[in-house]
């Protein structure tokens, strides 16, 4: 494997290891308001992806990415990212589910692995183009 490759493997690796912990920040924060404080389970929802999304932000910057600060520019493409991801992985669970009769727990996970490879491509292509050499 050349250095180029393993470089990008190291990369991606970290990537889905901070997705990991965004994620349990995310489903942590979306309990605790949803089940201990009773806080509506869409408002939970929101302030659950947010949490998990700004943690994320901040570890992939400077640990996946090896970015050296956070810019506005760079939480504003981050965000596009995101929400470009969001939509595919929407509309992926629309398909799937409402127009195929799919299972939506496996179309969910499906979904889940589609968007792992474009936020990935997303912030490495957008974002943090500068900052990767591989």
């Amino acid at each position: 494997m050349s250095i180029k490759n393993k470089a990008l493997l190291v990369t991606f690796s970290r990537f889905v290891v901070v997705g990991g912990i965004s994620t349990a920040v995310n489903y942590g924060v979306f309990l605790v308001l949803l089940n201990w404080l009773h806080i509506n389970y869409q408002i939970s929802y929101a302030v659950g992806y947010i949490s998990g999304l700004a943690l994320g932000l901040l570890i992939n910057n400077y640990w996946t990415f090896k970015a050296t600060s956070i810019t506005p520019a760079t939480i504003g493409l981050y965000a596009v990212v995101y929400t470009v991801s969001f939509i595919i992985g929407y509309l992926f669970l629309l398909l799937t589910v409402h127009y195929l009769g799919q299972d939506p727990r496996i179309m969910n996970i499906a979904g889940i692995m589609i968007t792992t490879i474009t936020n990935f491509i997303g912030l490495k292509k957008i974002v943090y183009k500068k900052t990767m050499h591989v």
